[in-house]
């Protein structure tokens, strides 16, 4: 039997009206303040009434034929009660509630699961005016054919619509609102926002930020060092580490750093005594007292495991507090990330390494990060990194570490992908040695180098030694002055370099040669005879 569409007006009557139109299987049309219109089924009924509580200005509308399932009593989910439905009713359920109030006026008769009685709020003649059924939530639906309002019907006998639907605590209506209005909105909670969660920025303090090593790696916040493996990146964290620790201040770019505390180093890939023990002894002034390793912890049942990002956070802050750390070393990154989170999601990675930021900003401790390179071809150092953009992106500051273009085999160049806090760094050489007493690698710093991280993750491995050739071919050629540049392609094609090889020599950042004109003919010269 058609209803006709019954005009609604404002919170809490457009609330009051939804409710009445879904207790007849009626669909609901929400209009918005915008004019936007929303239609939702008896099914989503806590969905529409939360949007109508929230949103005092938008109107509600039934539409549609009363539906099969209603009048067949079928289950309709519960519809949380709204603040106008009353003090919560905890004394029987609803149905006892309606049929106690509804005998007390009149004779009521059942009906496989129906109820019939005498309408009490328009009377008439008819015995039979008003239906009562219940659904298998325990909510009472009311439907009086001849279309009195619920609230009307209800009000007559002293009920209101908070007796249709069984108690809510108030901890369930928060949480059905938040997830009704979370899902009218794609997913997204909503959360009300309160006075004390807005900052006025004119009454925030201005701070200067606070450096283990200036420019290059800031306490408090989270540094990430990538590079592929046997570089000494590694090397280059405990080389740190005999800084922090020790009474020798220097620092690789000639600066001296004030930071003074103990390490923790937690690596899943090198054995503590027959790696990070014998190269620690290899670093001049390290103080061992003063470095505590956290690979493994208890499992709660006797036996050991690895730690794990984000669940072993705790451990961490405990070891920083006991110890004083100024440095953590994660060694590496992938090996730690638990089955939870996939390193090459970026919304996993981000709610990983969210509370490692935060860590690192409570304890002003600088938390450095180590992490591979990835397969890709040719891209911007920021993006080489294993896994999601998220992981540098929870940085406040990327390091790189790869092989010399003029000295694959030996030289090694440290540069800077990242800095948020400061100006750009130089990057740096270094070379790694063996030790005569106990033959472990150390690090030796060299000085500044031209290369940029980006110029460093686009060279090929197999073209760097052809390119180092190439150099140094050029050098040789223009060492006495300008050449003309047929000549020197000439005299390159004798000496076997490639054309392209050639042409990647002179896009280095110091050389080493330039185009120049002079009369009709291109000619070469060296830019910088020191590069």
């Amino acid at each position: 039997m058609a209803q006709s569409a019954s005009s609604v007006g404002k919170t809490p009557d457009s609330c009051t009206q939804a409710l009445t139109a879904f207790s007849l299987g009626q669909t609901v049309r929400v209009t918005t303040d915008t004019g936007r219109t929303l239609d939702y089924e008896p099914d989503r009924a806590g969905m529409c009434a939360s949007m109508l509580t929230n949103h005092p200005d938008w109107t509600a509308q039934g539409i549609g034929e009363i539906d099969d399932k209603v009048r067949a009593g079928k289950e309709v989910p519960r519809v949380f009660r709204q603040a106008q439905s009353g003090p919560k009713r905890t004394d029987g359920a609803p149905l006892d509630k309606v049929l106690n109030a509804l005998q007390a006026v009149g004779r009521v008769t059942r009906k496989g699961r129906q109820y019939r009685t005498k309408c009490p709020y328009h009377g008439g003649k008819t015995l039979a005016s008003l239906s009562v059924t219940e659904t298998a939530d325990g909510t009472a639906l009311i439907h009086c054919f001849s279309g009195c309002a619920a609230d009307d019907i209800l009000g007559a006998v002293g009920l209101t619509l908070g007796d249709l639907f069984m108690p809510v605590s108030d901890e369930d209506r928060q949480k059905e609102e938040s997830e009704a209005i979370a899902a009218l909105i794609g997913e997204r909670p909503l959360f009300r926002v309160l006075p004390d969660s807005l900052i006025r920025l004119a009454e925030v303090e201005p701070e200067t930020v606070d450096w283990l090593w200036r420019g290059y790696i800031p306490l408090g916040k989270i540094t990430m060092l990538e590079g592929d493996p046997g570089l000494g990146k590694s090397m280059l964290t405990l080389n740190l580490t005999g800084t922090v620790t020790g009474k020798n201040k220097w620092l690789p770019d000639g600066s001296l750093t004030e930071v003074d505390g103990g390490v923790v180093i937690v690596s899943l890939e090198d054995g503590l005594g027959d790696t990070i023990r014998p190269r620690l002894d290899a670093i001049e002034g390290a103080d061992l007292k003063r470095i505590y390793s956290l690979a493994e912890v208890d499992d709660g049942q006797g036996d050991k495991r690895p730690i794990s990002l984000p669940d072993d956070l705790y451990q961490i802050r405990a070891a920083i507090k006991k110890v004083n750390a100024k440095l953590v070393i994660l060694d590496p990154l992938s090996a730690m990330l638990d089955a939870k989170h996939n390193i090459n999601s970026d919304q996993d990675v981000r709610r990983a390494l969210a509370p490692l930021a935060i860590l690192a900003g409570d304890t002003g401790c600088s938390i450095l990060i180590l992490r591979h390179l990835g397969k890709q071809g040719e891209r911007s150092a920021v993006y080489r990194g294993a896994g999601s953009i998220g992981v540098i992106g929870a940085a406040r500051a990327g390091l790189l570490v790869a092989k010399s273009p003029d000295d694959p085999d030996h030289e090694r160049i440290f540069s800077q992908t990242k800095s948020n806090l400061g100006r750009p760094m130089p990057s740096l050489s270094y070379r790694i040695k063996e030790s005569i007493e106990n033959g472990v690698g150390y690090v030796v710093w060299g000085g500044v180098s031209d290369y940029s991280a980006d110029q460093l993750v686009n060279q090929r491995a197999d073209e760097a030694p052809a390119l180092a050739e190439a150099v140094a071919f050029l050098r040789s050629l223009l060492a006495d002055g300008p050449v003309a540049a047929d000549h020197g392609q000439e005299a390159a094609k004798e000496a076997a370099i490639a054309p392209a090889t050639l042409k990647r020599a002179r896009r280095r950042p110091c050389g080493p040669y330039r185009r120049f004109r002079y009369g009709r003919r291109l000619g070469l010269v060296v830019t910088d005879s020191t590069c």
